[in-house]
């Protein structure tokens, strides 16, 4: 059954893809003991066993926040384009007006 099919059902998963591949990592023997996982209510952060819960979860807000930031200077950046482009042309030398 393809994951379209299974949305048009009383059965819809939103999470399939992932709580699939949560459970197979989980069952695979040499990640089993190898990786941790961190239930947020609506999604895991995946990593090392080696590390603790705290710098995990420290890392992906930082992440999560670097992603935020990029995305807010790429709309940034377009919004001042799409200004600059559609702005009226400004007149050589500029007067007094012009400055206002």
């Amino acid at each position: 059954m393809s994951v379209t099919t299974l949305q048009t059902t009383k059965y819809a998963n939103p999470d399939y893809r992932a709580s699939k591949l949560k459970l197979k990592l989980e069952k695979h023997e040499p990640f089993r003991e190898r990786l941790s996982f961190c239930d947020l209510g609506n999604s895991y952060i995946i990593f090392s066993s080696t590390t603790d819960v705290q710098t995990a979860v420290k890392q992906a807000f930082q992440l999560g926040s670097r992603d935020m930031i990029e995305n807010a200077g790429s709309h940034l950046r377009l919004s001042i384009l799409d200004d600059f482009s559609n702005a009226p042309e400004l007149k050589w030398p500029p007067g007094p007006s012009d400055l206002t």
